[in-house]
């Protein structure tokens, strides 16, 4: 399931979280979830954000994107915490993913793709861990045909030279 509700959808339009990524589209995605989104730079997760039975929104965020040190867990803080501190949390991730070009060039695909008027795809989600009580996976990026019958890609990105080619079945 790939929808939030209307309720969110609205609350969401009209909140500081939603104008920080309108403010920055070049280099966030939000990718649409069950019932919350996640809000992405550079395929890192900037914040997981829900709506409580309130109606307010929330967010939850790591606590190394945030400077904490200490053993990396997840925190509950406001969208407005997450906006007041873009900055500070970009800057964490852009030293956290030096080495992760494969992160970049995957989230570049995404934007990029989802600017071009012309493609025939839009990507709705990325770094989706779909579990299951057998296994858990996780898929790079998720797609959806814009032409009728609507179809859905699942997408394994390999940036390197080194990166094997695979038979996927």
């Amino acid at each position: 399931m790939r929808e939030i509700s209307e309720e969110f959808a609205q609350k969401l339009r009209n909140n500081v979280l939603f104008e920080l990524y309108q403010k920055h589209q070049n280099e966030l995605f939000l990718g649409v979830r069950e019932n919350r989104i996640n809000l992405y730079y550079n395929a890192l997760s900037v914040c997981e954000a829900r709506m409580n039975k309130k109606g307010i929104i929330f967010c939850k965020t790591s606590s190394k994107y945030l400077g904490k040190d200490g053993k990396n867990r997840l925190l509950k803080v406001s969208a407005t915490y997450i906006c007041d501190n873009y900055s500070t949390i970009k800057g964490i991730m852009q030293d956290d993913y030096a080495s992760k070009k494969e992160k970049w060039a995957q989230q570049e695909l995404v934007l990029r793709n989802n600017q071009n008027a012309s493609s025939n795809w839009y990507c709705i989600d990325m770094e989706y861990v779909r579990k299951n009580k057998f296994k858990a996976g996780r898929i790079d990026i998720i797609a959806l045909s814009k032409a009728k019958p609507h179809r859905v890609a699942i997408i394994e990105v390999k940036y390197n030279s080194t990166s094997a080619a695979r038979n996927w079945h």
